[in-house]
């Protein structure tokens, strides 16, 4: 590995985009990479929260092993919440207070930072402790705990500003910090996300999925083959995903247009159940309700096997991500990232003059024809879906291995 990462350039983290997660307070974190500019390719290896502009909201400076070294990601969300940050001055024990923690009630509920010398790998955030309130409008009370010496409290804080709380003294005056219009003023562009590192794949080989389920809100058992002999685009989708809300509305837009090449669009969100009424009146503006259904854990994995055995080993799909497939079952395409209608109508259109009796497509590439037959893992999918509870769709991709192996 000292060869690779040294001598060679290599990465143990290459072409991975970077990812931030959003804590939604329940226990469970939701994916905003997308939304919030962070998914860069670069082999980044740590990350500082910092208020650089002083303008109440926290901007990050990221790190990477690999060029360019340093990222300023500003944030400029026009946020209406408040905030408050403060700055710790001890007068006893360390000077910069390390160790001391602040805790402040507001709104029912406990608000707590602590001040560290080096909180995470290869880097060290502002000792200045930052605290985001959203609506709540006053503070019940603020403790400092001081890691020598008894702690202090204070009611009637003021908001939006920095204060300076040193051990031992009453007061708290504000810090006056300049509000980063130099910062501002700095040569920048604006972030270039580049392209997905896969947008649109389609599958030389066909692969034949007609018992997969399918569930809908009104028909939790239906599978694949039920779908009445149309073509059909599978799509996950979420409704914290502004992609996914856009493809939504374009599928709505366009629906003549679908609707004329025979296209069933099937919305599937993997969102928690407490989501559904909210994700359905949504769907209902679009249009979409009346196919939509539920992916629950266990078939977002098999989702994952298919996607799997077409383009290998890979972390969930992102949202929205999309399976297009032919009037026979059999899955054509997949779609990571948002789909215009366009595509999709020159996609069916492919499909179409494709052999229904060939599993081997070669519209999806503009023609031609191929030396060799691409042969699907049909017994590792079956233990796929063993493993996941699917009995019906083991035994299926059993069968089709059974039935290769005595043409050969």
């Amino acid at each position: 590995m000292r060869v690779l990462v040294l001598e060679q350039g290599q990465s143990w983290s290459g072409n991975e985009r970077n990812c931030s997660f959003l804590n939604t307070g329940n226990g469970r974190f939701v994916n905003t990479s997308s939304v919030t500019g962070v998914e860069f390719v670069d082999d980044a290896r740590s990350m500082a929260p910092v208020d650089w502009d002083n303008d109440g909201d926290l901007d990050m400076i990221i790190k990477n092993r690999t060029a360019p070294r340093l990222r300023a990601i500003r944030n400029d969300y026009d946020s209406k919440g408040h905030y408050l940050a403060i700055d710790l001055v001890a007068t006893k024990g360390h000077p910069d207070a390390i160790g001391a923690n602040v805790v402040i009630e507001a709104g029912g509920k406990q608000f707590i930072r602590r001040v560290y010398c080096g909180d995470a790998f290869l880097s060290q955030r502002s000792r200045r402790l930052h605290f985001s309130f959203g609506q709540i409008e006053t503070l019940d009370k603020l403790t400092v705990n001081w890691t020598h010496g008894p702690s202090e409290s204070f009611e009637n804080v003021p908001l939006d500003r920095t204060l300076r709380i040193t051990q031992g003294e009453k007061e708290l005056p504000s810090v006056e910090v300049p509000r980063g219009a130099e910062f501002r003023k700095a040569a920048h562009k604006a972030l270039e996300r580049g392209g997905k590192p896969v947008v649109r794949v389609p599958l030389i080989a066909k692969l034949p999925m007609e018992p997969f389920p399918l569930p809908s809100f009104r028909a939790p058992d239906r599978v694949v083959r039920d779908m009445g002999g149309k073509p059909l685009l599978i799509n996950l989708w979420a409704t914290w995903c502004g992609g996914c809300k856009a493809e939504l509305s374009e599928f709505h837009e366009r629906a003549e247009d679908l609707s004329e090449v025979g296209l069933q669009v099937v919305p599937l969100t993997p969102e928690d159940p407490s989501m559904h009424q909210a994700g359905r009146q949504m769907l209902a503006k679009f249009g979409l309700e009346n196919q939509a259904g539920h992916a629950d854990e266990n078939l977002m994995g098999a989702i994952r096997v298919l996607i799997t055995e077409v383009i290998g080993e890979s972390r969930d799909a992102p949202m929205p991500t999309s399976l297009l497939i032919d009037a026979e079952g059999r899955l054509c395409v997949i779609y990571l990232g948002p789909v215009s209608v366009d595509v999709l109508l020159e996609d069916v259109g492919r499909m179409r003059l494709a052999s229904p009796d060939s599993y081997v497509s070669t519209e999806q590439f503009g023609g031609g024809r191929w030396t060799t037959t691409r042969e699907r893992h049909y017994r590792l999918m079956a233990r796929g879906f063993r493993l996941l509870g699917f009995g019906e769709l083991e035994r299926y991709y059993q069968e089709l291995a059974r039935e290769r192996r005595d043409k050969k």
